[in-house]
């Protein structure tokens, strides 16, 4: 299905909704059909008429009382650099890949493309590689060694 494919999230219960007429002359009737639901409750049913109490009420003792919070874009970053950093990636190693990548664009790849899809390509390597060098320039410090900011006592107290 399509919708599902471009949800962000991987739904739980996803309905399907359809007029159904079974011959030209009757009005058509409204069907709701589960095409999945992870609780089991409704898997599989075809609802004629959905109305609230019997479609969304059987589900409502499945929701529990708190809802979790949402983490902002920031928050998922910074997790994110946590836990690259706990496995040892850093922006050295962004920029070492992204030079092998650059590497890879070989003359025949190069003869490939388009010539505005190879610029556009170009533009965005080097617009990447100039901000994870910036980035690094900026964590290493004015003296050119990675513990710019640190005694060499290892602590702040005198």
């Amino acid at each position: 299905m399509r919708a599902e494919g471009e949800t962000a999230y991987e739904p739980d219960v996803l309905v399907r909704m359809e007029a159904h007429k079974a011959n030209r002359r009757e009005a058509a009737v409204p069907l709701a059909h589960v095409e999945k639901d992870r609780s089991g409750v409704l898997a599989g049913q075809s609802l004629p008429w959905p109305t609230f109490d019997n479609l969304a009420r059987p589900l409502l003792g499945l929701l529990g009382a708190t809802h979790a919070v949402a983490a902002s874009d920031d928050e998922v970053g910074l997790l994110d650099g946590e836990a690259l950093a706990r496995h040892g990636f850093g922006q050295a190693d962004a920029v070492g890949a992204l030079e092998r990548v650059g590497k890879e664009l070989t003359p025949q790849v190069k003869g490939v493309l388009e010539a505005k899809d190879l610029a556009r390509v170009r533009k965005a390597y080097a617009t990447r590689l100039g901000q994870l060098k910036g980035e690094d320039a900026a964590a290493i410090g004015t003296n050119g060694r990675a513990d710019a900011g640190i005694p060499a006592g290892g602590t702040s107290n005198p």
